[in-house]
């Protein structure tokens, strides 16, 4: 599936978010994460909390967060090494993969952060033109 062909949803860092609204944003590490931008009385630019990211240094794009579309985790997988949106039960919401998080594993589960309780998945929006998602995985 060529994500590109799809309208893309994503918004560049050249346009500001609201603040103190939760959204999705795309790091210059190539990562989907659920975030705020908060405004700092001790800082003059907002920055997204809680890891006092720089929008444009950064984060490169961002979204409102999708309300529609999510799975249940126990009863429905996605499909094997494809990127989904990931939710947790405190709602954080990252980007992940169903597979083998390392080549010599028996099981399969979500990664590159395996250990959290992922409760809901969704298909990924599409990405802007020339976005690279990163797994993390070791390839041995």
């Amino acid at each position: 599936m060529d994500l590109n062909k799809k309208s893309c949803p994503w918004q560049p860092a050249s346009i500001r978010p609201p603040l103190d609204e939760p959204v999705l944003i795309i790091t210059r590490q190539g990562r989907i994460w659920k975030r705020t931008l908060r405004k700092y009385l001790s800082i003059e630019e907002p920055m997204f909390a809680p890891d006092a990211l720089k929008l444009g240094k950064d984060v490169l794009w961002w979204m409102p967060v999708p309300d529609d579309n999510w799975h249940d985790c126990a009863a429905e997988k996605p499909a094997e090494e494809t990127w989904v949106l990931l939710k947790d039960q405190y709602g954080d919401i990252r980007s992940g993969k169903w597979g083998y998080a390392l080549s010599f594993c028996k099981d399969k589960e979500y990664y590159p952060f395996v250990g959290q309780t992922d409760r809901f998945w969704r298909e990924l929006p599409a990405l802007p033109k020339g976005v690279e998602l990163n797994d993390l995985k070791l390839r041995i």
